[in-house]
């Protein structure tokens, strides 16, 4: 009897332990798996709505790569509706600003089946930055180069989609890096005062003073989309002319009209016929001579210079003169001085036609080698230097490529 009582007196202890002691722990571990599932899912929550923010900023960003030339300061091709997914909802709101090839950002990821009562949302700010390769790069060569001229500076970044050799001595790249998809090959009078990139197996004997790195960044090389042009122009011209630009924001059609060039900035279009250009610049223009055969030609017979005086864009003057043929700068006799964005979409080199002796100077960018006819046009100097102004102030309708500058999510 004694020994069932005993029993049972053990029986109530280990109840008693398990009340006092093992329920109580078993409680606060319950009690922290749940509070740990629940934060657990509150993460989960944040971070799906983090993730529905930052698919619109990715949605643009893929758009305006797909395109260099589409509008991204019009409405009608940017804007975007709230959108659903299968856990929440997205909005956007946007600020474009034309002025300084930039797009303001604000998405709102919102987690819940309720959008206007989501469980969380996160809010998203980014500042995408449109920069065009013609304005970024002082030289850029979608070929094979050559650069056999000595006592030679390149001023601006340098691009060379292809191989590129300097047979010439004392040759100095300044201002930007040297990107070179293939081989480069050059004595040690080559000096680039900053990194080269180079995606082939050589980068010749080239001085180096800041990083050689052995591979090239993914860049695409912009083309000219005449079609855009095409739709895009504000005045068009069907026969041969002759263009006067005139530094009070006009600019003379010879033998037909004077136009004034709006603050908008003004897109001049060559269809299938040639153009002969020069004078002074006030406002912002684009010129494009697009044609077959003969056609497509522009020739600079004068100087074609800023009417700010400083051979660099400005808020009011910009240029940028593109031909699918060729390109001439033709002056004999004195001096010749022109500014702006020069872009051959063909085949074909510039081609300088110039008096012995005589300068030939270019401020701002351009995408071809130069031809000298006779070779000693212009032997007493040719110089090419880039203006980094015209990255704040491109003239219009040009390529551009998107960058995100800012982004931060809270």
């Amino acid at each position: 009897m004694k020994k069932n009582q005993n029993n049972k007196g053990m029986a109530l202890v280990t109840v008693l332990m398990i009340l006092f002691f093992i329920l109580p722990v078993t409680l606060v571990f319950l009690n922290y798996a749940t509070h740990h599932h629940r934060t657990t899912t509150q993460e989960r929550q944040i971070k799906t709505a983090r993730s529905i923010a930052n698919n619109v900023l990715v949605d643009l960003m893929r758009q305006f790569s797909q395109s260099y030339y589409e509008n991204r300061y019009d409405w009608d091709y940017i804007r975007r509706g709230e959108s659903f997914y299968k856990v929440g909802f997205s909005s956007v709101s946007m600020i474009a600003d034309s002025i300084n090839h930039s797009l303001y950002v604000e998405a709102l990821g919102k987690y819940g089946q309720d959008p206007s009562h989501p469980l969380f949302q996160k809010r998203l700010h980014a500042l995408i930055q449109f920069v065009s390769p013609w304005t970024d790069f002082g030289t850029m060569i979608n070929s094979n180069f050559t650069t056999s001229a000595s006592n030679v500076t390149y001023t601006g970044k340098f691009w060379i989609n292809g191989n590129y050799s300097v047979t010439g001595t004392n040759v100095r790249f300044l201002g930007g890096p040297v990107y070179v998809s293939g081989n480069v090959s050059g004595g040690a009078s080559v000096v680039i005062d900053g990194d080269l990139y180079y995606g082939g197996s050589s980068a010749g004997n080239v001085t180096v003073t800041g990083t050689k790195y052995n591979f090239m960044p993914e860049m695409t090389y912009p083309t000219v989309n005449t079609s855009y042009y095409a739709a895009n122009y504000n005045y068009q011209l069907t026969t041969n002319s002759t263009i006067v630009f005139n530094s009070n924001g006009t600019f003379t059609v010879v033998g037909s009209t004077t136009i004034a060039i709006p603050q908008t900035g003004f897109i001049i279009y060559a269809r299938n016929c040639n153009l002969t250009i020069r004078g002074i610049v006030r406002g912002r223009v684009t010129i494009v001579a697009a044609g077959t055969g003969p056609n497509g030609v522009i020739t600079v017979n004068d100087n074609l210079v800023y009417a700010n005086g400083t051979n660099s864009a400005s808020i009011n003057d910009s240029l940028a003169v593109v031909s699918t043929n060729r390109i001439n700068f033709s002056k004999i006799g004195t001096d010749l001085t022109v500014n702006g964005v020069f872009n051959i979409s063909g085949t074909n080199n510039f081609t300088l036609t110039g008096s012995s002796g005589r300068v030939f100077r270019l401020y701002g960018s351009r995408n071809k080698g130069i031809s000298m006819s006779p070779s000693t046009s212009f032997s007493g100097g040719r110089l090419i230097e880039y203006d980094i102004n015209l990255n704040r102030f491109p003239p219009p309708g040009l390529p551009e490529k998107p960058y995100l500058v800012t982004w931060h999510m809270k």
